[in-house]
């Protein structure tokens, strides 16, 4: 009889405890710092909602499963290795997040920008009294993330329709073991709210102006960071579909728009364009399945 393996704890303790380490160190090092407590508030702010996504998935496919009944033991391990990696998936990304966020909004102020312009915005004319309009960053911001989504959406069919991908052995055992109905239903509605928050704080907020900096600040360095963090954000993405080429084409591709949009419209801007591209995917998906 095969025993349940998990191979993702020790990555998952591992990961957890260093991002706490750095966290700790993060607020620390900004305790002194004027705008401590609103640079903190900003990162639990962003992290909150993907950890309780990531939370409600979890609870709700153990009750379903529980309800279920008896599955293979096959599927009985692969869904033990989904839940303890989903634990440690909750506990990583809501730190990772915050320290992300606060790491993001470091560069920012560093580079003289502002990675969360319409938050600062609202938060500065509600502070100030001023009523000082905001309906025209909002629908520019809208305006633009609404182009990104939709050339998102383009250039997914243009390359799917080339390369004509199908599901990874990896994709089709997780599926299998999460199962048909309510837990894949619930699998899309919880990318609907952690992948775009936690993908673009981390690859956007963070790698997109930590590469930045590190290359000069100039227009030439942030057009080589927004190549760079679309790259890396491609290699995330691997194994999802075969051929492999086509879901890196992809990601690289939309990881360019996206990193454009922040560049123009903050975190703000990439987050709703991600959200928008992953809700009308979810919708075809549903139902075209």
């Amino acid at each position: 009889m095969p025993e349940p393996t998990y191979p993702n704890i020790a990555h998952g303790l591992y990961f957890t405890s260093i991002l706490a380490c750095f966290v700790a160190a993060a607020t620390i090092a900004v305790r002194r710092h004027r705008y401590a407590r609103t640079v903190l508030g900003y990162g639990l702010l962003w992290a909150t909602p993907i950890a309780l996504s990531e939370a409600l998935f979890l609870a709700f496919c153990w009750m379903i499963w529980s309800d279920a009944g008896s599955a293979s033991l096959e599927d009985a391990i692969q869904r033990d290795d989904l839940v303890l990696d989903s634990i440690f998936t909750v506990l990583s990304r809501f730190i990772g997040a915050v320290l992300f966020v606060i790491a993001g909004m470091y560069l920012a102020v560093r580079s003289g920008r502002s990675g969360l312009p319409l938050i600062r915005s609202i938060e500065r004319s509600w502070k100030s009294h001023s009523g000082v309009p905001l309906s025209a960053p909002i629908g520019r911001t809208v305006l633009e993330a609404l182009l990104v989504a939709g050339f998102s959406l383009s250039f997914t069919v243009f390359v799917f329709s080339v390369s004509q991908p199908r599901e990874s052995e990896t994709t089709k055992n997780m599926m299998r073991a999460i199962g048909e109905g309510a837990a894949a239903n619930l699998l899309l509605l919880k990318g609907l709210v952690s992948a775009p928050l936690f993908e673009e704080i981390a690859f956007r907020h963070f790698m997109q102006q930590a590469f930045g900096r590190l290359l000069g600040g100039q227009a030439r360095g942030r057009v080589l960071a927004i190549g760079l963090a679309s790259l890396f954000w491609a290699f995330a993405h691997a194994g999802a579909v075969t051929p492999e080429w086509s879901k890196f084409a992809q990601t690289f591709g939309i990881g360019l728009a996206l990193g454009w949009l922040y560049e123009r419209r903050g975190l703000e801007g990439s987050v709703l364009a991600h959200f928008l591209f992953n809700a009308v995917t979810a919708t075809l998906v549903t139902l075209f399945q």
